[in-house]
């Protein structure tokens, strides 16, 4: 096994420049390990937890057809815009249109959020929201939607989110010297592009349930790390980005509790449950006939042992061909008091 066929110089220089690297799991430096699995004949990749999208990325410059999906609604916006998506970026003009004055924004993130992010950054949420429309293309908006979340996202020393009663982020935040316009600008004109890149195989971003995914696409390789049962509970800790894509997409009144409360979500199966997690995963075995080969990622501060994904694995799938382990140090809220785990690979062949 090679890895992926014709593989594109863009996927083997860029990773570096995938943003985001905090969030606990993210596949960064695991991306040639996962790439060494995925077999020559392979021509079309699925991945029904789409995280912070960069395997699929990866896997969309390298060459493959990408069916990426996710429930949460920033990964499923993150995915359309740099997998979906290899061409556009923003000009200057759509950034002009983006920072002119609106008199008629809502100032919704400035009574929400303007003790959080500072009352200069709320207000030029609320005024690049309300021009957001103006640029006409539905994918300029994603891109910049997107950009606009990320540049927040990098200033975050932890990714995930959660106020105090102040309503306040909780914890130490970098945003004392963060000026959004300016970051926003810089990220559109000098970051993203560097992203984009075209492979023309018509790859397509979902947001839904895991097992009702892989049920309804065809793929060659199947790539998934679950948000299995742990400390994390991404649907809580990550629904601020959420309720961000909701405030730009003019959409506020569906936010409900604009702090800590729950996120609007499609139904899905809750694999953050150790139960329901096992009952999804064995759907996902069940239905992923079609499929030729199943690389799962797995990280050992789960409260599922990676023998009873294994076990299930050979009993509704197919033969379990490779296991695989590295120690990998967490991305902690205290970075003096680092964590270790180890990140596991299974492989489980049909052919």
């Amino acid at each position: 096994m090679k890895g992926f066929a014709n593989p594109c110089p863009v996927g083997t220089t860029l990773p570096g420049l995938y943003p985001a690297e905090r969030h606990r799991g993210h596949k960064k430096e695991h991306l040639l390990w996962i790439k060494g699995h995925v077999p020559d004949w392979a021509r079309s990749f699925g991945e029904p937890f789409g995280g912070t999208g960069i395997v699929g990325w990866f896997a969309k410059t390298c060459g493959l057809q990408v069916f990426t999906n996710d429930v949460m609604a920033f990964a499923h916006l993150r995915a359309k815009v740099l997998i979906v998506n290899g061409k556009i970026a923003l000009d200057d003009r759509d950034i002009e249109i983006l920072e002119q004055t609106n008199l008629f924004r809502l100032g919704v993130a400035e009574e929400w959020y303007g003790s959080a992010l500072g009352g200069a950054n709320a207000a030029w949420l609320d005024n690049f929201a309300a021009n957001l429309p103006m640029l006409g293309d539905p994918v300029k908006q994603d891109v910049a939607a997107y950009i606009a979340i990320i540049c927040l996202m990098g200033r975050m020393n932890y990714s995930q989110v959660t106020f105090s009663n102040d309503r306040r982020f909780a914890g130490k935040r970098y945003l004392d010297r963060f000026t959004w316009g300016t970051e926003f600008r810089r990220h559109a004109v000098d970051k993203f592009p560097l992203l984009l890149h075209d492979n023309g195989r018509g790859n397509e971003a979902c947001r839904g349930d895991a097992l009702e995914f892989v049920r309804s696409h065809r793929f060659d390789c199947l790539y998934m790390d679950p948000p299995f049962v742990s400390p994390v509970k991404y649907e809580q800790d990550l629904a601020f980005y959420d309720k961000l894509v909701l405030v730009l997409e003019g959409r506020h009144t569906d936010i409900g509790n604009p702090y800590n409360g729950p996120v609007l979500l499609p139904p899905h199966t809750k694999f953050y449950d150790r139960n329901k997690g096992l009952i999804g995963m064995a759907g996902i075995f069940r239905a992923a006939g079609h499929v030729s080969r199943i690389i799962l990622s797995y990280n050992t501060t789960s409260g599922i042992h990676p023998d009873e994904i294994a076990s299930d694995g050979e009993r509704l799938y197919g033969p379990l061909v490779v296991r695989e382990q590295k120690p990998v140090q967490l991305h902690t809220v205290n970075p003096s008091r680092p964590r270790m785990t180890n990140d596991v690979l299974l492989v489980f062949d049909r052919r």
